[in-house]
């Protein structure tokens, strides 16, 4: 069981970053398409990349969310219709919980953190930031996935 954190803060500086309901193949197309803008940019990721979840909701038994993807590059660059940069992301004071695994399972580390959440009686107030922690090296499996979990709470 992943141990849930206070406190914890997270800074990421130079970030590209498009917000929009999305499906989860046009999630994954959208990482795809922000990768492929950055080669062609000459920009380079500089760090985690980063999903923040704002809603979600079913249409037709297939799940919609309402979602920012945010990447960290190298250096500042004209962004294309749709993207925004941002100078920097900054998260203080938030709850953290460590999904160790393949992602599949990320819904379990979810579900302890609403209990935490719950038990404790507080209130989230933010979205749910995920942070990806990959390294693509040859033989990486995505059994050895990090991501951190980070939300506000009052």
């Amino acid at each position: 069981m992943a141990e849930v954190k206070s406190g914890k803060n997270l800074e990421l500086n130079n970030l590209i970053s498009i917000r929009k309901r999305m499906s989860q193949s046009e999630i994954n197309s959208e990482i795809l398409n922000i990768g492929n803008y950055l080669k062609e940019k000459g920009a380079n990721k500089n760090g985690p990349l980063v999903t923040a979840t704002y809603k979600a909701e079913l249409v037709n038994n297939e799940p919609f969310l309402d979602m920012e993807i945010l990447l960290p590059v190298d250096k500042k660059i004209e962004v294309a219709s749709g993207y925004q940069f941002k100078d920097s992301l900054i998260l203080n004071d938030m709850l953290t919980i460590q999904h160790k695994g393949n992602p599949n399972f990320l819904p379990n580390t979810y579900s302890q953190l609403v209990s935490y959440i719950s038990d404790n009686q507080l209130e989230q107030n933010s979205p749910a930031y995920n942070v990806y922690h990959m390294n693509q090296s040859a033989g990486d499996s995505i059994e050895d996935m990090v991501i951190d979990i980070y939300v506000r709470v009052k």
